[in-house]
């Protein structure tokens, strides 16, 4: 989306990686965030382009796809994306379907060249497949976006579309691979975010069809009210820039609640003083979505962006000193520290960010919220309803202030009227819609659990509170093969490599090597069951 997402468009992305999915188009925006989106969105998609020189090529192909699995019986079907390589394959060797998730699949195809996928099919003689999600990329289902269009999107509709590409890959394949389905062939599924959810998903309702699953930042809770995803933020984050981040939420708070000169002389000093409050403190705090885009790779787009700002707003402010030990030191100076630098550090970082944004334009104009109609759009062009309408009709993940009694990074100003408002809008639905995540918990939320399916989250990972690790989930202290925690490590962290296991750092090797592992006698297990001898690759 860009290095500084905004919360009304973070509640939207689920989530991933590059955190391709969490760059998805977002919601209409007024012209100074849509300058700086597109700008790093091009960035992005550079990146993120498939290598068409690779010496993994994957192989652009479409499959034919039943348009509704859920109602009465009929034949129609939409041209589903899929990229396929048969590079790595040795008989016997499973295929590894990595989910394309809430984005374009093209995005997802380096992880076959240099990450995840890449590690399974090479060193377990697999074939490599990303299978792009209905709607998106150009997986079109409908001519329109209409809401009567947009029925046919959903979670269950996906699931069963990765079920039925599954047991019918095979008739798109050449006859020497017939034996390419799933009850011949081990499918292993892979996805990260809300494709890892998905993955996590199908070990319920299609276990026949993938008989194994790698669920990475696993977002398995859905709910309206995601307040918490600033907590990894909050306990992670540089205790300095967390401790000015804080006090100017408070102030916004507290200023803007008296309203008055006080009010206006704080917005002017972060120059969004013409702008409506909540908008003026949506964009101060806009950045604040950066956290996410945080990688062990710093070649990863945004990977830095967190901590350039941090640096910025921390110059001067006290504990740059420090070396060892360095959270207790500093939380025991933190009296001492010069919060009123780092705000004024924030407040000149954020007006630069405008004038950068906006150069001579109207403020109001350049970053106000849009007006109702601008929501209306239905062609195919308005991609950004796409995983709106699943946040609206299915997911939530409306990320307000926290509640009064917790500490809150983002302003309470920011409430859930402000950050739902753009569902109506959109879909014309009442004000007081209710989201139905009953249709996301049906499948276990935190408690979901199956023989073959290995979790694998991060600790900083802004979603971590979503996902089976969650400090309100059962299995948060699951020590086992099939469940990891990595430490120091952000959403879906595992998905990227660098095409040689060796050259990342330990903490990411050692789960690279687990996976693999675990995968090894998933597929180990498959044979044995069918009565046939495996011989596996060598264990790197």
């Amino acid at each position: 989306m860009r290095e500084y997402l905004f919360s009304i468009i973070a509640a939207l992305a689920v989530l991933a990686g590059v955190r391709a999915d969490f760059y998805t188009d977002g919601l209409p925006q007024p012209p100074g965030l849509k300058k700086r989106h597109e700008a790093f969105r091009a960035k992005l998609e550079r990146r993120a382009a498939p290598n068409l020189n690779a010496t993994i090529p994957y192989f652009e192909r479409w499959f034919p796809q039943k348009v509704d699995h859920l109602g009465p019986p009929n034949n129609n079907t939409f041209n589903q994306r899929y990229w396929i390589s048969t590079t790595f394959y040795k008989p016997g060797g499973p295929v590894i379907v990595l989910d394309g998730g809430e984005t374009s699949g093209a995005g997802r195809i380096k992880y076959m060249h240099t990450g995840i996928g890449r590690y399974l099919t090479e060193y377990l003689g697999g074939i490599g497949v990303v299978l792009e999600h209905r709607y998106y990329g150009k997986s079109y289902v409908t001519q329109n976006l209409s809401v009567e269009s947009l029925k046919y999107l959903d979670t269950a509709q996906s699931l069963a579309d990765n079920a039925y590409f599954a047991e019918n890959l095979w008739r798109e394949l050449p006859a020497n691979l017939s034996h390419i389905r799933p009850s011949e062939t081990p499918f292993i599924s892979y996805g990260g975010s809300y494709a890892g959810a998905k993955s996590a998903f199908l070990q319920v309702v299609h276990p026949e069809s993938y008989y194994g699953s790698l669920a990475s930042s696993a977002v398995v809770w859905a709910g309206e009210n995601f307040w918490e995803y600033n907590e990894p933020l909050r306990e992670w984050g540089d205790p300095v820039c967390i401790a000015i981040l804080e006090e100017t939420a408070r102030r916004v708070d507290s200023y803007s609640a008296e309203g008055g000169s006080v009010w206006q002389q704080f917005k002017q000093m972060f120059g969004v003083r013409n702008l409506g409050d909540r908008d003026a403190a949506n964009y101060i705090f806009g950045v604040l979505w950066m956290w996410q885009s945080g990688n062990w790779d710093k070649q990863e787009p945004g990977a830095l962006s967190w901590d350039r700002f941090c640096n910025n707003v921390t110059t001067g402010v006290g504990g740059d000193d420090c070396v060892y030990n360095c959270e207790e030191k500093l939380l025991a100076k933190r009296q001492q520290w010069d919060l009123e630098r780092g705000i004024r550090n924030f407040a000149a970082w954020t007006s630069a960010s405008v004038r950068r944004d906006c150069g001579d334009s109207d403020v109001t104009t350049c970053l106000g919220s849009l007006g109702e109609s601008h929501y209306k759009g239905d062609s195919l062009a308005e991609t950004w309803k796409l995983w709106t309408w699943q946040v609206c009709t299915e997911w939530g993940y409306f990320i307000p202030g926290a509640p009064q009694g917790f500490p809150s990074l983002m302003p309470r100003i920011i409430d859930m009227k402000y950050v739902r408002r753009y569902c109506p809008y959109a879909f014309n639905m009442p004000v007081d819609f209710e989201v139905n995540v009953t249709k996301v918990l049906q499948y276990g939320g935190y408690n979901l659990t199956a023989p073959r399916l290995m979790y694998i989250d991060g600790t900083h990972d802004p979603w971590l509170y979503a996902t089976a690790n969650s400090p309100h989930s059962p299995q948060k202290d699951r020590d086992d093969e099939l469940n990891v925690l990595i430490q120091d490590a952000w959403h879906h962290n595992d998905e990227n490599g660098l095409g040689d296991i060796s050259k990342e750092p330990v903490r990411i090797q050692d789960v690279h090597h687990q996976q693999i592992r675990v995968v090894r006698k998933w597929v180990e297990q498959y044979h044995k069951e069918k009565g046939v001898t495996w011989t596996a690759p060598p264990t790197p």
